[in-house]
């Protein structure tokens, strides 16, 4: 469950009753990655474009913000194992 706040995203896990709160930056790589089912490597490309920052740097921060909302059950991978 999604509800929009401030420009950010709460999630709720009703299975586990933990929520995360996304701020504006995470709420777009949420879109992307989970709304718009967009590669990886796009939303990567984007974002550095868009900020001028290192590739390295873009997809270490995305990888570690999916590897935290894996770990709190909010997204799943392709054999819909959480973790």
């Amino acid at each position: 469950m999604t509800e929009e706040a401030d420009g950010g995203l709460m999630l709720l896990n009703p299975a586990t009753e933990g929520y995360y709160r996304l701020d504006a930056a995470s709420h777009a790589w949420w879109r992307a990655l989970v709304v718009e089912s967009r590669p990886l490597d796009t939303v990567v490309a984007e974002a550095v474009a868009s900020f001028d920052a290192d590739p390295a740097l873009v997809r270490h921060d995305l990888a570690q913000f999916v590897a935290q909302l894996r770990r709190a059950g909010f997204v799943i991978d392709a054999t819909g194992m959480s973790a």
